[in-house]
C-alpha cells in the first residue's frame, strides 16, 4: 500500500511542477517592457514517458528523432532539469 502512495504522490508532484513551469513560462512570455524589443521565442517541450536514452540528440546511435533532433539543432538541450 505505501508503494502505491508514493507513486501516487510522485505523479502529483511531477503534474504539479509541469503546471507550475508552464504559468511561469506564459507569464514571462507575455510580460513586456513595451519597448518593442524582439524577445526570443521559447519552446518547452516536456515528454513523461520518453527515454531520453533512446533520441539522437542525447547520443543514440540510431536516428529514432529527426524532428527532436532538428528542434535541438537549433536550441538548447539540457540534460538535466529539476
Amino acid at each position: 500500500m505505501k508503494l502505491i502512495e508514493n507513486a501516487r504522490w510522485q505523479r502529483c508532484r511531477s503534474v504539479r511542477s509541469a503546471a507550475l513551469a508552464s504559468v511561469l513560462l506564459s507569464v514571462l512570455g507575455c510580460s513586456g517592457d513595451g519597448s518593442g524589443h524582439d524577445r526570443p521565442n521559447v519552446v518547452f517541450y516536456m515528454v513523461d514517458t520518453l527515454r531520453a536514452d533512446h533520441l539522437s540528440c542525447y547520443g543514440y546511435g540510431r536516428e529514432t528523432s529527426p524532428n527532436m533532433d532538428a528542434i535541438a539543432a537549433e536550441g538548447v538541450v539540457f540534460e538535466n532539469a529539476h
